[in-house]
């Protein structure tokens, strides 16, 4: 019998796990041949094949269920959704705005608070390149690029950027820990 086991982060298997196994490392696929696929195969247009091989961060599998789960108007506000509140809470971080992207969140869908931060680090991700390196082509949100390279001057500091990063990524940690979903976001 063999045992396949993936994992995204090995180093956090217990050592008990990692001496028992046998690592073997798989490359992400490139965006490039991804898009490519996904034009031939599925018959999505360009741009849109870009946007999922990006968002997908290299896996073939998930950028084909994103098709597959794509109700297109339906993906496409909750982008908009999400994109707005970030702007929000990037802008202004008052009580009124807090209370509104609680209520926009459903209370308890931990699911769609999990979304919803995902797509809140790859608009930071976004905003943070493009303010380093001014190279608009690797922006993964291509569908938001104008907004994003007119928001990006906001993240030139690498330390408000690891800050947001890691409030987010300890919003979704926390979140994953079953705690009260409008309580991690208003801490947020």
């Amino acid at each position: 019998t063999t045992l396949i086991l993936t994992a995204a982060s090995p180093d956090m298997l217990l050592p008990t796990i990692q001496s028992r196994s046998q690592k073997i490392r798989l490359n992400r696929i490139p965006d490039e041949l991804i898009q490519q696929y996904l034009v031939e195969r599925y018959q999505q247009d360009e741009s849109k094949a870009l946007r999922l091989a990006r968002l997908s961060e290299g896996n073939l599998g998930a950028a084909i269920g994103m098709i597959e789960s794509d109700q297109d108007s339906d993906e496409t506000s909750q982008r908009a959704v999400g994109f707005l509140l970030f702007k929000s809470m990037m802008l202004d971080s008052s009580p009124t705005t807090t209370s509104h992207i609680v209520e926009l969140l459903s209370g308890n869908d931990r699911s769609q608070a999990e979304q919803m931060l995902r797509l809140w680090q790859s608009f930071v991700r976004d905003c943070a390149h493009y303010a380093v390196t001014g190279e608009a082509e690797r922006i993964v949100n291509n569908d938001f690029r104008g907004e994003i390279m007119t928001f990006a001057p906001r993240f030139q500091s690498a330390e408000v950027v690891s800050a947001i990063t890691t409030e987010i990524k300890n919003t979704l940690a926390d979140i994953r820990l079953n705690v009260h979903i409008p309580t991690a976001v208003v801490a947020l």
